[in-house]
């Protein structure tokens, strides 16, 4: 197992190599300085080999941020890992409350996802590992209460969004 820690200022971007695998691990920040010299970084060391599966840890600008540009950049990923905030309700029905996350960045990445027809899961402490080739995935967190609260904190936002618009 190989392990590059690429540049992404304050953020986050890990590139590791199991084998063949190829697993990006967040994306850093949407900053112009920072994403450029990560896209570079990252097609360096990806050599024309496309990423087997990315993970989104979570979803502030500094681990989600820069997605949107690598796909535009060309830099294929097969599959994705991503509790995003568009598929929460598919995931369970109770509510409560969490912290501020990039909501619009998190709306972003789903569409362009699902644009360009990437494969795309979510993936929480109860789920099944996934396997990957020789690899297994196995989800320690988040739990059906962090998604909660994060789903909670969405339904209010769109609920103050749908009343400033009356």
């Amino acid at each position: 197992m190989k392990i590059d820690i690429i540049d992404a200022g304050h953020g986050d971007c890990l590139l590791v190599t199991c084998g063949e695998t190829l697993i990006l691990i967040d994306s850093g920040p949407k900053s112009l300085k920072v994403r450029k010299v990560l896209i570079e970084r990252l097609t360096k060391l990806l050599d024309g080999r496309y990423v087997d599966i990315a993970v989104v840890t979570h979803n502030d600008d500094d681990h989600i941020g820069g997605f949107k540009y690598l796909i535009d950049s060309g830099i294929i990923i097969k599959y994705f890992i991503f509790n995003s905030i568009e598929l929460l309700p598919k995931i369970f029905k109770q509510k409560s409350n969490t912290k501020k996350i990039s909501f619009r960045q998190d709306s972003q990445l789903n569409k362009l996802l699902n644009e360009q027809s990437i494969k795309l899961g979510t993936f929480q402490f109860e789920d099944s590992p996934i396997e990957l080739n020789e690899l297994k995935f196995i989800a320690l967190t988040p739990n059906d209460i962090i998604l909660s609260k994060l789903n909670e904190t969405v339904e209010k936002k769109k609920r103050k969004s749908l009343g400033k618009r009356s």
